[in-house]
């Protein structure tokens, strides 16, 4: 299973380059920027010429893969995501919320563009049921690019558990791995050492 991919890193940093994709319009300190091809793509909030800076909205559409990485079916839709949130020079830095098509958000912190910590809830399926988790912390880059959990973090299971300390794996595989605790939905507490999911005590 793939992290999720450089769709979170659209931004408008290269518009100057070629100012024939962009209708910008620009009003003091607010700006819009529209795709001329496709009418939806595009940006409005705070900007500094024709570049977004400060606080605004973007979207960005026509994905054939879901947040996951699996490919979408014409019928499912492609979808738009968006993001409100912090701009710097054309793109994200600071606080902000990504919105994936699907509904799943991503609360974060940026940095020059990148990812860099945040809340993310992660959906998958295991023997034909749909779970889900939400993992807090911060956030990785493999060579592809793709957005992955730290080797630790802070996960709530959908049936109430809650952990926090060392982890391994990507979003569908993440385990407790290393020195941690969790507490579980009934408040019972397992303080320790944990290998594979497994607990195998205090340290």
């Amino acid at each position: 299973m793939r992290g999720f991919l450089d769709r979170l890193d659209f931004d408008f940093s290269g518009i100057t380059k070629d100012g024939s994709l962009w209708e910008v319009i620009q009003d003091g300190n607010s700006l819009k920027i529209k795709d001329v091809n496709c009418g939806i793509c595009g940006y409005e909030g705070e900007g500094d010429g024709n570049v977004p800076c400060g606080y605004g909205k973007a979207v960005n559409c026509g994905y054939k893969i879901d947040f996951g990485g699996n490919e979408l079916s014409e019928s499912e839709s492609w979808g738009a995501d968006s993001f409100s949130g912090y701009y710097k020079n054309g793109v994200k830095d600071g606080k902000g919320i990504y919105r994936f098509a699907n509904g799943t958000e991503l609360d974060g912190e940026w940095e020059n563009g990148v990812l860099k910590s945040g809340t993310y809830k992660f959906y998958f399926f295991e023997d034909g049921k749909k779970k889900s988790y939400r993992y807090t912390g911060n956030f990785v880059r493999n060579n592809c690019k793709e957005y992955l959990p730290d080797s630790t973090g802070k996960i709530l299971y959908d049936n109430g558990d809650c952990y926090e300390g060392d982890i391994l794996g990507d979003w569908e595989h993440l385990k407790k791995n290393g020195i941690g605790v969790l507490t579980s939905a009934d408040g019972s507490v397992s303080d320790g050492y944990f290998e594979d999911d497994k607990f195998y005590g205090a340290v």
